[in-house]
Protein backbone atom coordinates (compact mmCIF):
# COMPACT_ATOMS: atom_id res chain seq x y z
CA UNK A 1 0.00 0.00 0.00
CA UNK A 2 1.43 3.40 -1.00
CA UNK A 3 1.55 6.33 1.45
CA UNK A 4 -1.23 7.98 -0.57
CA UNK A 5 -3.40 4.86 -0.33
CA UNK A 6 -2.64 4.54 3.39
CA UNK A 7 -3.63 8.17 3.94
CA UNK A 8 -6.92 7.62 2.10
CA UNK A 9 -7.59 4.47 4.13
CA UNK A 10 -6.86 6.32 7.37
CA UNK A 11 -9.28 9.08 6.38
CA UNK A 12 -11.99 6.55 5.49
CA UNK A 13 -11.56 4.93 8.87
CA UNK A 14 -11.65 8.26 10.71
CA UNK A 15 -14.83 9.31 8.92
CA UNK A 16 -16.46 5.94 9.58
CA UNK A 17 -15.58 5.87 13.30
CA UNK A 18 -16.79 9.45 13.76
CA UNK A 19 -20.11 8.58 12.12
CA UNK A 20 -20.32 5.39 14.20
CA UNK A 21 -19.90 7.27 17.49
CA UNK A 22 -22.36 9.95 16.49
CA UNK A 23 -24.93 7.11 16.47
CA UNK A 24 -23.65 4.63 19.08
CA UNK A 25 -22.54 5.45 22.62
CA UNK A 26 -19.29 3.53 22.35
CA UNK A 27 -19.01 3.07 26.13
CA UNK A 28 -17.55 -0.23 27.29
CA UNK A 29 -19.34 -2.45 29.83
CA UNK A 30 -18.33 -1.59 33.38
CA UNK A 31 -17.88 -5.11 34.69
CA UNK A 32 -15.08 -6.66 36.77
CA UNK A 33 -11.91 -7.85 35.09
CA UNK A 34 -9.52 -10.67 35.91
CA UNK A 35 -7.33 -7.98 37.56
CA UNK A 36 -10.25 -6.91 39.79
CA UNK A 37 -11.70 -3.51 38.90
CA UNK A 38 -13.40 -2.51 35.64
CA UNK A 39 -11.19 -1.57 32.69
CA UNK A 40 -12.01 2.12 33.29
CA UNK A 41 -10.92 1.81 36.92
CA UNK A 42 -7.71 0.04 35.89
CA UNK A 43 -6.77 3.12 33.87
CA UNK A 44 -7.81 5.47 36.67
CA UNK A 45 -5.58 3.49 39.05
CA UNK A 46 -2.54 4.62 37.03
CA UNK A 47 -3.21 8.25 37.99
CA UNK A 48 -1.62 9.51 41.18
CA UNK A 49 -3.82 12.11 42.86
CA UNK A 50 -0.75 14.31 43.39
CA UNK A 51 1.78 15.68 40.90
CA UNK A 52 5.03 17.49 41.71
CA UNK A 53 3.27 20.85 41.94
CA UNK A 54 -0.22 19.81 43.08
CA UNK A 55 -3.05 17.85 41.52
CA UNK A 56 -2.18 16.26 38.16
CA UNK A 57 -3.54 17.36 34.79
CA UNK A 58 -5.15 14.39 33.03
CA UNK A 59 -6.11 14.07 29.36
CA UNK A 60 -8.63 11.40 28.30
CA UNK A 61 -7.91 10.68 24.64
CA UNK A 62 -11.13 9.54 22.98
CA UNK A 63 -13.18 10.42 26.05
CA UNK A 64 -16.59 9.51 24.60
CA UNK A 65 -19.35 10.47 27.03
CA UNK A 66 -16.86 11.11 29.84
CA UNK A 67 -17.23 8.11 32.15
CA UNK A 68 -13.48 7.77 32.80
CA UNK A 69 -13.23 11.49 33.57
CA UNK A 70 -16.16 11.11 35.97
CA UNK A 71 -14.33 8.33 37.83
CA UNK A 72 -11.34 10.66 38.20
CA UNK A 73 -13.52 13.41 39.71
CA UNK A 74 -14.90 10.82 42.15
CA UNK A 75 -11.29 10.11 43.17
CA UNK A 76 -10.60 13.73 43.97
CA UNK A 77 -8.95 15.09 40.81
CA UNK A 78 -10.16 18.71 40.44
CA UNK A 79 -12.50 19.00 37.42
CA UNK A 80 -10.50 21.96 36.10
CA UNK A 81 -7.49 19.62 35.81
CA UNK A 82 -9.36 17.21 33.55
CA UNK A 83 -9.40 17.39 29.74
CA UNK A 84 -11.42 15.21 27.39
CA UNK A 85 -11.06 15.10 23.62
CA UNK A 86 -13.06 13.17 21.05
CA UNK A 87 -13.61 13.59 17.32
CA UNK A 88 -17.33 12.82 17.63
CA UNK A 89 -19.39 15.98 18.26
CA UNK A 90 -22.26 13.87 19.60
CA UNK A 91 -20.02 12.15 22.16
CA UNK A 92 -18.65 15.50 23.35
CA UNK A 93 -22.19 16.89 23.63
CA UNK A 94 -23.09 13.96 25.88
CA UNK A 95 -19.96 14.53 27.95
CA UNK A 96 -20.86 18.21 28.31
CA UNK A 97 -24.26 17.18 29.64
CA UNK A 98 -22.53 14.89 32.16
CA UNK A 99 -20.30 17.74 33.36
CA UNK A 100 -22.79 20.60 33.01
CA UNK A 101 -21.86 21.99 36.44
CA UNK A 102 -18.14 21.19 36.35
CA UNK A 103 -15.24 23.02 34.63
CA UNK A 104 -13.97 19.92 32.81
CA UNK A 105 -12.37 21.01 29.52
CA UNK A 106 -13.88 19.19 26.54
CA UNK A 107 -12.74 19.55 22.93
CA UNK A 108 -13.88 18.19 19.56
CA UNK A 109 -10.65 17.34 17.74
CA UNK A 110 -8.53 14.53 16.36
CA UNK A 111 -5.86 12.95 18.53
CA UNK A 112 -2.99 14.05 16.28
CA UNK A 113 -3.99 17.73 16.52
CA UNK A 114 -4.60 18.54 20.18
CA UNK A 115 -5.48 22.12 21.24
CA UNK A 116 -2.97 22.00 24.10
CA UNK A 117 0.40 23.58 24.83
CA UNK A 118 3.63 21.60 25.05
CA UNK A 119 4.47 19.87 28.36
CA UNK A 120 1.15 20.73 30.04
CA UNK A 121 -0.27 17.27 30.85
CA UNK A 122 0.80 14.76 33.52
CA UNK A 123 -1.24 11.77 32.32
CA UNK A 124 -2.72 10.75 28.98
CA UNK A 125 -5.29 7.94 29.19
CA UNK A 126 -6.75 6.06 26.22
CA UNK A 127 -9.48 3.46 26.75
CA UNK A 128 -10.02 1.25 23.68
CA UNK A 129 -9.35 4.21 21.39
CA UNK A 130 -5.69 4.22 20.34
CA UNK A 131 -6.11 1.54 17.66
CA UNK A 132 -8.40 3.76 15.57
CA UNK A 133 -6.39 6.99 15.99
CA UNK A 134 -4.70 7.09 12.60
CA UNK A 135 -1.94 7.65 11.70
CA UNK A 136 -0.67 6.10 14.93
CA UNK A 137 2.84 7.61 14.74
CA UNK A 138 1.45 11.13 14.42
CA UNK A 139 -0.88 10.52 17.37
CA UNK A 140 1.96 9.20 19.53
CA UNK A 141 4.16 12.20 18.71
CA UNK A 142 1.31 14.52 19.70
CA UNK A 143 0.88 12.66 22.99
CA UNK A 144 4.61 13.04 23.62
CA UNK A 145 4.41 16.78 22.84
CA UNK A 146 1.70 17.56 25.41
CA UNK A 147 3.09 15.32 28.16
CA UNK A 148 5.43 17.03 30.58
CA UNK A 149 8.75 15.46 31.65
CA UNK A 150 8.01 12.27 33.55
CA UNK A 151 4.47 12.23 32.17
CA UNK A 152 2.62 8.93 31.76
CA UNK A 153 0.67 7.38 28.88
CA UNK A 154 -1.69 4.57 30.01
CA UNK A 155 -3.65 2.60 27.43
CA UNK A 156 -6.29 -0.15 27.47
CA UNK A 157 -6.35 -2.12 24.20
CA UNK A 158 -8.11 -5.15 22.84
CA UNK A 159 -6.06 -8.34 22.64
CA UNK A 160 -6.23 -11.51 20.56
CA UNK A 161 -9.21 -13.63 21.69
CA UNK A 162 -8.47 -16.89 23.45
CA UNK A 163 -8.57 -19.95 21.21
CA UNK A 164 -11.89 -21.78 21.45
CA UNK A 165 -13.64 -18.90 23.25
CA UNK A 166 -16.89 -17.29 22.07
CA UNK A 167 -14.84 -14.24 21.06
CA UNK A 168 -12.41 -16.44 19.15
CA UNK A 169 -15.24 -18.12 17.26
CA UNK A 170 -16.86 -14.73 16.58
CA UNK A 171 -13.58 -13.36 15.21
CA UNK A 172 -13.36 -16.32 12.83
CA UNK A 173 -17.03 -15.96 11.77
CA UNK A 174 -16.52 -12.26 11.12
CA UNK A 175 -13.33 -12.78 9.10
CA UNK A 176 -14.93 -15.46 6.94
CA UNK A 177 -18.06 -13.37 6.38
CA UNK A 178 -16.03 -10.31 5.36
CA UNK A 179 -14.00 -12.44 2.95
CA UNK A 180 -17.18 -13.72 1.29
CA UNK A 181 -19.13 -10.47 1.13
CA UNK A 182 -16.72 -7.53 0.90
CA UNK A 183 -13.64 -7.42 -1.28
CA UNK A 184 -12.72 -3.95 0.05
CA UNK A 185 -14.31 -3.64 3.48
CA UNK A 186 -13.58 -0.82 5.87
CA UNK A 187 -12.42 -4.01 7.42
CA UNK A 188 -9.20 -4.66 9.11
CA UNK A 189 -8.06 -1.10 8.49
CA UNK A 190 -9.90 -0.49 11.76
CA UNK A 191 -7.26 -2.14 13.92
CA UNK A 192 -3.72 -0.90 13.52
CA UNK A 193 -1.27 -3.79 13.52
CA UNK A 194 1.16 -1.60 15.42
CA UNK A 195 -1.19 -1.27 18.38
CA UNK A 196 -2.95 -4.64 18.44
CA UNK A 197 -0.21 -7.27 18.89
CA UNK A 198 1.44 -7.16 22.30
CA UNK A 199 4.97 -7.50 20.86
CA UNK A 200 4.93 -4.33 18.75
CA UNK A 201 3.16 -1.59 20.72
CA UNK A 202 6.15 -0.90 22.95
CA UNK A 203 8.44 -0.87 19.89
CA UNK A 204 6.19 1.64 18.10
CA UNK A 205 5.99 3.92 21.15
CA UNK A 206 9.76 3.72 21.70
CA UNK A 207 10.62 4.33 18.05
CA UNK A 208 8.19 7.22 17.69
CA UNK A 209 8.57 9.01 21.03
CA UNK A 210 11.43 7.54 23.04
CA UNK A 211 9.00 6.72 25.86
CA UNK A 212 9.61 3.47 27.73
CA UNK A 213 7.31 0.89 29.30
CA UNK A 214 6.90 1.48 33.03
CA UNK A 215 5.95 -2.17 33.58
CA UNK A 216 5.51 -5.06 31.12
CA UNK A 217 2.19 -5.00 29.31
CA UNK A 218 -0.51 -6.65 31.42
CA UNK A 219 -3.07 -8.91 29.73
CA UNK A 220 -6.45 -9.28 31.43
CA UNK A 221 -9.98 -10.38 30.71
CA UNK A 222 -13.27 -8.53 30.97
CA UNK A 223 -15.51 -10.97 32.81
CA UNK A 224 -18.70 -10.92 30.74
CA UNK A 225 -21.69 -13.25 31.00
CA UNK A 226 -24.34 -13.07 28.28
CA UNK A 227 -27.13 -14.92 26.56
CA UNK A 228 -27.06 -15.26 22.78
CA UNK A 229 -29.52 -12.38 22.39
CA UNK A 230 -27.46 -10.16 24.71
CA UNK A 231 -24.26 -10.95 22.83
CA UNK A 232 -25.87 -10.15 19.48
CA UNK A 233 -27.04 -6.81 20.92
CA UNK A 234 -23.47 -6.24 22.17
CA UNK A 235 -22.20 -6.64 18.59
CA UNK A 236 -24.00 -3.41 17.67
CA UNK A 237 -20.99 -1.69 19.23
CA UNK A 238 -18.43 -3.52 17.06
CA UNK A 239 -16.92 -1.39 14.28
CA UNK A 240 -16.41 -4.30 11.90
CA UNK A 241 -19.86 -5.78 12.45
CA UNK A 242 -21.47 -2.40 11.80
CA UNK A 243 -19.45 -1.95 8.60
CA UNK A 244 -21.00 -5.11 7.09
CA UNK A 245 -23.85 -5.12 4.62
CA UNK A 246 -27.28 -6.19 5.91
CA UNK A 247 -27.05 -9.70 4.35
CA UNK A 248 -23.58 -10.19 5.84
CA UNK A 249 -24.80 -9.06 9.25
CA UNK A 250 -27.69 -11.53 9.11
CA UNK A 251 -25.20 -14.26 8.27
CA UNK A 252 -23.08 -13.37 11.30
CA UNK A 253 -26.14 -13.31 13.59
CA UNK A 254 -27.25 -16.74 12.38
CA UNK A 255 -23.77 -18.21 12.93
CA UNK A 256 -23.48 -16.65 16.40
CA UNK A 257 -26.96 -17.94 17.32
CA UNK A 258 -25.90 -21.47 16.35
CA UNK A 259 -22.77 -21.04 18.45
CA UNK A 260 -24.79 -20.18 21.56
CA UNK A 261 -27.35 -22.92 20.85
CA UNK A 262 -24.50 -25.44 20.87
CA UNK A 263 -23.64 -24.39 24.43
CA UNK A 264 -27.19 -25.23 25.53
CA UNK A 265 -27.17 -22.66 28.34
CA UNK A 266 -29.17 -19.47 28.90
CA UNK A 267 -26.04 -17.52 29.81
CA UNK A 268 -22.45 -18.15 28.75
CA UNK A 269 -19.16 -16.86 30.21
CA UNK A 270 -17.48 -14.62 27.63
CA UNK A 271 -14.04 -13.41 28.73
CA UNK A 272 -13.07 -10.47 26.49
CA UNK A 273 -9.27 -10.36 26.21
CA UNK A 274 -7.65 -6.97 26.73
CA UNK A 275 -4.33 -5.50 27.81
CA UNK A 276 -3.06 -2.56 29.84
CA UNK A 277 0.09 -0.73 28.74
CA UNK A 278 1.82 2.07 30.65
CA UNK A 279 4.64 4.24 29.26
CA UNK A 280 6.55 7.20 30.69
CA UNK A 281 8.23 10.20 29.12
CA UNK A 282 11.77 10.68 30.45
CA UNK A 283 12.00 13.13 33.34
CA UNK A 284 13.90 16.37 32.90
CA UNK A 285 17.55 16.14 33.99
CA UNK A 286 19.35 19.03 35.69
CA UNK A 287 22.68 20.14 34.19
CA UNK A 288 25.70 21.23 36.26
CA UNK A 289 24.42 24.81 36.55
CA UNK A 290 21.09 23.62 37.94
CA UNK A 291 19.15 24.19 34.73
CA UNK A 292 17.04 21.54 33.09
CA UNK A 293 18.25 19.69 30.01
Amino acid sequence: MTEHDKSKADRRLTDYVRQFHDTFDGSFPEVPTSLGPSSYELLANEVSTEANDGAPVVLDLGCGTGRLLEILTERGIPPENLIGVDFSPEQINRARSRFADMPVRLHICEAHNLPLLDDTVDYVLAHMSLAVMKPIEKTLREIHRVLGPGGVLAVVLGDEPASGSIEGHYSRILSETIARHQSDPLSFESVDTQTAPRETLADTVRRTTGMQEVVPMRPFELMMQMSGAEYIAFLEGDYLYQSLSDPARREVVEAVSRLFDAHGENSVDIPLTMQLAVFAKPAAVADESGGLL
